[in-house]
């Protein structure tokens, strides 16, 4: 299932990933970073869904814009829309941001054509009205007080990503099309932040999960 919450102001992009990969039962296999940056690029891809699937795709994106860091931005972007377009239909989605000359962005890619916005192509998701900051919740539907909805200048973004995080750790869903369900975000919370300078993940909480349980 994994979730990857993720915030975007004018000059940086704040998003969380969990680190636990799961097997068919619903049990912990290992412990790995879902958030992994296009080389030496001011860019980061992040996915959730069927593992298989999901981490093919950014592998093949990792190979496909290898050799590449000395190109701008806008033009490995352009790369891996390509990809995406060809791709078929599948249980992953995905989560890329960058810094740019024109600023940080975040785009969503989904491949199972179940979003509002169209499958297989690049989505920017607008920021609301007045908002310094717009917010995309990749993961499970959860109830989120009013203060995640107020965009204040001086915010606290890893307070943030820390209770959605734990809300939506909450929340069971199921694997394939099987009836049973699992509790699959888990082993802890990686932040990372990208911007002009490049990017930066650190750890911002441990969970108590344990392989094989």
């Amino acid at each position: 299932m994994s979730c990857v919450p993720s915030y975007l102001c004018p000059d940086r992009v704040h998003l969380f990933t969990d680190r636990a990969f799961y097997s068919q039962d619903g049990k912990v296999a290992f412990f790995a970073s879902k958030c992994f940056q296009i080389h030496d690029q001011p860019m980061v891809i992040a996915g959730r869904g069927f593992a298989a699937e999901t981490f093919a795709a950014m592998e093949n994106i990792l190979s496909l814009t290898a050799g590449r860091d000395t190109m701008k931005v806008g033009k490995v972007l352009e790369i891996i829309r390509e990809y995406f377009r060809r791709q078929e239909p599948t249980e992953a989605e995905f989560l890329i941001a960058c810094a740019t000359q024109l600023g940080a962005m975040h785009y969503l890619v989904n491949l199972h054509g179940r979003s509002p916005y169209a499958a297989f192509e690049l989505f920017s998701p607008p920021v609301p009205i007045g908002a310094h900051y717009t917010w995309v919740h990749q993961g499970p539907q959860i109830t989120l007080p009013p203060s995640h909805y107020v965009a204040e200048e001086q915010t606290d973004f890893p307070a943030l990503g820390l209770e959605v995080m734990e809300r939506m750790r909450k929340e069971a869903g199921a694997l394939n099309e099987a009836t049973v369900q699992y509790h699959l975000i888990g082993g802890g919370i990686d932040y990372t932040t990208v911007d002009s300078k490049g990017v930066n993940t650190v750890r911002l909480k441990d969970w108590p999960d344990q392989l094989g349980e």
